[in-house]
């Protein structure tokens, strides 16, 4: 399966190609437009691209370290890194990972799947739309750093969202980015899980006794996940990101939202949350992957170890993982 088409030459500030069609039709063509954000740009070292069709694919390429597109150029006036224009392949689909070296790294090349240690990472899958010149806004957000997601999900604001998101035009690309909401704001609700879990590297669920930072955080404490790590908060009081959780217990009573999509309430386990079906059943995430031919999504499938009882009560509630606290 072919690559989307890259057209400009070169991925920098300001860098954009001409395209003509037969017929004076408008081009199929997305300009990507990564900028930086709540960062100087003497923060980060340098930024690669690359593009792709297949999300899974276009992580594998990215283990080649030739991407697409690389540049040391961020305008500290404007924040802005580059821009690359992509046409699509027959499959008129696109998959985009930017990187950035971040902190003590200074190759964007050594930013490697599936922890992009010490980079900032974010991540775009979209459809193109014929004859028609459009833009993909892609901001690099140092709230980010450490936070890898996986290769259908995107930072933001330290939390993940579906990289999914349709390409935009003039003033409709304002908020327009994952995650986002129109005024500025994020959308708490839509955050996801990714596969296998939160992006926690020092946080487990035993049982339902949820460890963060690596110690016990029983309720009415909570374990705020800040950059990829876990920090448990004994006083309760607000997380100012995603909090991690083993069971709604954790959460105050709201849902606990695991890897396979399974809102948990506990203690009444095998009942609804929310409208989110019996706990008891799991199902896809309903905003997990699913639109790329052949691609598979496994955080949105139960685990196959699951299945070792087939006699079981199909109400019993699946062990717990961790997972993240739905919004209030």
């Amino acid at each position: 399966m072919r690559a989307a088409r890259t057209i400009a030459g070169l991925f920098a500030a300001g860098a954009l190609a001409l395209v003509m069609t037969p017929g004076c039709q408008e081009p199929t063509q997305v300009t990507v437009d990564v900028r930086l954000v709540d960062a100087r740009c003497d923060e980060i070292h340098g930024t690669a691209i690359t593009v792709g069709v297949q999300p899974a694919d276009t992580e594998e390429r990215i283990r080649s370290r030739f991407p697409t597109g690389q540049t040391t150029d961020c305008d500290p006036a404007t924040r802005r890194i580059g821009t690359l224009v992509v046409t699509p392949s027959d499959d008129e689909r696109a998959a985009i990972v930017v990187v950035a070296a971040y902190g003590a790294r200074h190759d964007p090349t050594e930013c490697q799947p599936p922890d992009y240690a010490g980079c900032i990472v974010a991540r775009r899958r979209f459809s193109f739309s014929k004859h028609r010149r459009l833009t993909m806004p892609i901001t690099i957000d140092p709230e980010c750093a450490n936070v890898p997601c996986d290769a259908f999900s995107t930072c933001r604001k330290g939390r993940c969202f579906d990289s999914e998101i349709a390409p935009c035009d003039g003033a409709e690309c304002e908020g327009s980015e994952p995650g986002s909401l129109k005024d500025g704001g994020i959308d708490l609700d839509a955050a996801v899980v990714s596969d296998g879990g939160p992006v926690v590297n020092n946080a487990s669920c035993e049982g339902t006794l949820l460890r963060c930072g690596d110690v016990p955080c029983p309720a009415p404490g909570r374990c705020c996940i800040v950059q990829g790590s876990a920090v448990c908060d004994p006083s309760g009081s607000a997380c100012p990101g995603a909090q991690a959780c083993c069971t709604s217990a954790d959460c105050g009573g709201r849902g606990c939202k695991q890897p396979n999509g399974v809102l948990t309430n506990i203690p009444d386990a095998g009942g609804d949350f929310d409208g989110g079906g019996d706990a008891g059943a799991p199902s896809p995430d309903a905003g997990g992957p699913g639109v790329d031919a052949g691609g598979t999504d496994g955080g949105a499938q139960p685990d196959g170890g699951t299945s070792s009882d087939a006699g079981s009560d199909a109400s019993t509630p699946p062990p717990p993982g961790l997972g993240v606290c739905l919004a209030p």
